[in-house]
């Protein structure tokens, strides 16, 4: 349902740059709303809005960059022009889901695209006191890298860039993890003044996280049909997805005896 949403946005906004087109040549207005209805409602649009939304992107910057080029040869500002070069290189935005998967891969999982996260509660507990228990300036060098880097994750182009001006991928996460990793190292110390209580709650919410890859491993094939899947990336995606979650859960499950300082006999940090 977000894919198709997605691709009635495109075809809006496909309308929309087919329009401005037509506006700085002045053409007639009965012209442009004839040619703008069969350029947004062709069946190719259509096809491609259902199958692959992400095939509108071209038919989105095309008018928009020829618009560009027209303003380049008729003396006025080249912006046009060097904003349809930009959003031509690369997708804006992901897919609808890609970003709710990123919000349970930034615990337990992959989002796609290499973001394969896995840093469990106690790296999502680590940012959030991060912002929650210091002013803005202070550790303001963790902040600023943490949202860059993220923002970086949500964004194809920043993929785009970082693989060498090829297909999107997101393998430098491996930078991200160094980030969320240092954050936490920051952290522990208010993490492990925590009350008991509270990390058991931060326990409980590993296995909310979990459910998903849990649900998914149970209502999907059974391993030995995913072997002859011709897909066989999400059968990989899915069995790895599936053993974090577990490993996970039990290391959510151990944090009230490893962390919390209930005795003397705990090893220092």
């Amino acid at each position: 349902m977000v894919c198709l949403y997605i691709g009635l946005f495109r075809l809006y906004l496909a309308g929309l740059t087919f329009i401005a087109y037509c506006r700085y040549h002045s053409f007639e207005s009965c012209g442009v709303l004839a040619g703008t209805l069969i350029y947004v409602f062709s069946f190719y649009f259509i096809m491609v809005s259902v199958l692959h939304p992400f095939f509108l992107n071209p038919l989105i910057n095309l008018p928009f960059l020829l618009l560009g080029i027209d303003k380049i040869l008729d003396g006025k500002s080249p912006i046009s022009f060097i904003l349809s070069v930009f959003l031509a290189a690369a997708p804006f935005l992901y897919e609808g889901a890609y970003y709710f998967k990123w919000i349970i891969a930034f615990v337990n999982s992959n989002a796609d695209y290499y973001a394969a996260m896995g840093y469990t509660v106690v790296g999502m507990l680590a940012v959030i006191l991060l912002f929650a228990k210091t002013g803005w300036r202070e550790k303001a060098i963790y902040k600023i890298a943490f949202i860059m880097s993220s923002f970086g994750l949500c964004i194809p182009f920043v993929g785009h860039i970082l693989n060498e001006f090829g297909y999107v991928t997101n393998r430098w996460v491996w930078a991200y993890c160094f980030i969320i990793s240092v954050i936490t190292v920051k952290m522990a110390p208010q993490i492990i003044n925590l009350r008991s209580t509270t990390l058991f709650l931060v326990s409980i919410a590993e296995i909310g996280f979990a459910i998903p890859i849990f649900c998914y491993s149970v209502t999907n094939q059974s391993v030995t049909q995913y072997l002859y899947d011709s897909e066989m990336n999400i059968y990989t995606d899915y069995v790895y997805t599936d053993m974090d979650s577990r490993v996970y859960v039990d290391a959510a499950l151990g944090v009230r005896y490893f962390v919390v300082p209930d005795s003397d006999n705990m090893s220092q940090y």
